[in-house]
């Protein structure tokens, strides 16, 4: 659901797949998504600032739009 809100507001994005990635690069990045989630939830989105899962507010907030 987020990769379509991004999607319908013509946001480009670098989109991880983490259950794609091989066992090494999971842990790699797993670390690297703890440092802006605790939980290592998904999806987790990093706009200058941490919004987990779909806060539509927050995600236009950030991005600037309406």
């Amino acid at each position: 659901m987020v990769k379509k809100f991004l999607d319908d507001h013509n946001i480009k994005y670098d989109l991880i797949e983490v259950d794609l990635l091989d066992s090494g690069e999971q842990w790699v990045t797993s670390k690297e998504v703890k440092r802006y989630n605790p939980a290592v939830t998904y999806p987790t989105l990093v706009i200058e600032e941490v919004i987990l899962g779909l806060d539509e507010e927050a995600l236009k907030e950030a991005l600037g739009i309406q």
